[in-house]
């Protein structure tokens, strides 16, 4: 826990400092990356053992949780263009996004409830799946096991 929480507080000034209008090397965007995972690691392991204090939570929730809510909330909101013209390919394809690999269990649960798509009672996967179903239909993407 103790390595956990070194890794996310070494991560953060480096997660805090990422901006998506600068173009990069490939190798700084895979860095990003990097310290992205670490955290998200760093975060899971010090949920699971209790050891997730306030100041490292609030320093993944700005530098990453934040940053990944405000891209899911546009894509989620039927009043966003992004939401209302899907992408020709069956990919989403959002830089921001594509960095991230997960949340964590925690900031998962947390974002599904910030999204409105957790249902209490329920089991989270189902709900997911028919709440995705939903605004598929809503936009009229055919239904295909084609990827393309």
């Amino acid at each position: 826990a103790v390595a956990a929480r070194r890794a996310l507080k070494e991560a953060s000034p480096a997660l805090a400092k990422r901006k998506e209008h600068k173009p990069r090397s490939a190798r700084a965007d895979r860095e990003a990356t990097n310290d992205v995972v670490f955290g998200v690691v760093a975060v899971e392991l010090l949920f699971n053992h209790d050891r997730l204090d306030e100041e490292v939570a609030r320093a993944f929730r700005e530098s990453v949780y934040n940053p990944v809510l405000q891209r899911l909330r546009m894509y989620t909101d039927p009043t966003t263009h992004e939401a209302r013209n899907p992408a020709k390919s069956w990919r989403l394809q959002d830089r921001v996004l594509e960095k991230q690999f997960s949340l964590s269990n925690h900031f998962s649960r947390t974002a599904a409830a910030d999204l409105h798509m957790d249902h209490p009672g329920e089991p989270a996967l189902p709900a997911a799946r028919l709440s995705g179903r939903r605004v598929l239909a809503q936009h009229d993407v055919e239904a295909s096991d084609d990827p393309v």
